[in-house]
């Protein structure tokens, strides 16, 4: 197996107003303390999203961190290890580490119970995140090898039910399969802000598409076309009106002319 970098889609650009106030929380995550251990980062990349996105970010029984729906459904695998840990991870993109298969056996057993719902799977540090569409790992719920070294350890039919059998079965199987696993690469640094917004938001992360509203103004069209018409917004006991303005030629001021002549 060989693993492709792709780049993100370019459909989901934040504005100014979102990018600062992502900017607050992921600064707070950049505090960190690199020394702590893989729980504590943990927690600290489940505080970003939930305090960013409003993420549903929590432990279920099988799954030590995912994303969960308004039904309690998991839709994000996330797999994250402490930078002491560096033998676990990604290097040089290879992705055939621990991290890897833990995550596997965490989709597995979803689709085994029934989630058909799955939408990505996030391998990261604090430093970086892997993230790979759920989709990818279908190959390897079809594969007859995976699926018995799978059930040895999940339902125990096998001499040795341990999770390290397992992981050594997915890493040995993994060298031989001709196949391409495609993933996103995201370095968590200050200068990558927008891309990181853009590979954590719904839009991208649970796959919700993001809709233009055609009856919607650009904020600096609308005032524009306010100044040339000779209007202007009032707030008035909490409502916003549209009343003329003092703007001297324009539409409304050149009316009010001709009405007095």
């Amino acid at each position: 197996m060989d693993y492709k970098k792709l780049d993100l889609p370019n459909t989901n650009h934040p504005n100014q107003e979102q990018l600062k106030d992502f900017e607050t929380a992921f600064n707070a995550f950049l505090e960190t303390n690199q020394q702590e251990n893989e729980d504590h980062h943990k927690d600290a990349f489940n505080d970003l999203l939930k305090g960013a996105f409003k993420y549903k970010v929590k432990p279920t029984k099988k799954i030590d961190s995912a994303i969960l729906n308004d039904n309690d459904k998991v839709e994000v695998i996330i797999e994250f290890k402490a930078l002491k840990s560096p033998n676990e991870f990604i290097k040089k993109g290879d992705l055939n580490v621990k991290a890897l298969h833990e995550s596997l056996l965490y989709y597995l057993i979803e689709r085994k119970e029934g989630n058909n719902n799955l939408k990505r799977l996030i391998l990261g540090t604090i430093k970086e995140l892997y993230i790979i569409d759920a989709n990818e790992f279908e190959v390897f719920n079809k594969d007859k090898e995976i699926q018995k070294a799978f059930e040895n350890c999940h339902d125990k039919k096998g001499n040795d039910p341990r999770t390290k059998a397992f992981y050594d079965a997915c890493q040995k199987r993994l060298n031989e399969l001709d196949h391409s696993l495609k993933y996103h690469h995201i370095p968590l640094k200050k200068e990558n802000l927008a891309l990181i917004y853009q590979a954590l938001s719904p839009n991208f992360l649970l796959k919700i598409p993001k809709y233009s509203d055609a009856n919607t103004l650009n904020k600096d069209f609308y005032e524009e076309l306010l100044y040339i018409l000779g209007l202007e917004e009032k707030n008035e006991k909490g409502k916003t009106l549209i009343k003329p303005s003092r703007t001297q030629n324009s539409l409304s001021d050149a009316l009010k002319n001709n009405t007095k002549i």
